[in-house]
């Protein structure tokens, strides 16, 4: 049956693309600033832009992890790129560090990691397969 090893794809919405549900949601939110890596698909700047909001960029830590020290405004958010289901220790950390109440998850590349409680995630089956 449709998504019976992924017990969350019954809750989720579902849109065309990773590029329009990332659009949707910071749309939603209306952050001031969403920060993003530059080893990002232009998909992601392409939906960032389409929503309005300001884009900012860092470079990625050693092991693709997001830095310690970005200097983010409270209404900023941060996405964090599970870069071929490889990085959930990466995104992990930066949920821990900057709160998942500011945080996308792009598992576009990651259709098997877990969601977690609180914090925004799209997935791209399209894209991962």
């Amino acid at each position: 049956s449709y998504g019976a090893g992924l017990p969350w794809v019954g809750r989720a919405l579902a849109f065309q693309s990773a590029r329009s549900a990332i659009a949707a949601f910071i749309r939603t939110v209306e952050p001031t600033a969403v920060w993003v890596p530059f080893y990002a698909c232009s998909a992601l700047s392409d939906a960032i832009e389409a929503s309005g909001a300001r884009i900012r960029r860092y470079p990625l830590a050693e092991g693709r992890r997001v830095p310690q020290d970005l200097p983010m405004a409270s209404s900023d958010w941060l996405i964090c790129i599970d870069y071929f289901g490889l990085s959930g220790n990466a995104c992990n950390e930066a949920i821990a560090r900057y709160g998942g109440h500011r945080i996308l998850v792009d598992a576009s590349q990651s259709l098997f990691r877990a969601p977690a409680e609180g914090v925004a995630i799209v997935y791209s089956p399209r894209k991962f397969v």
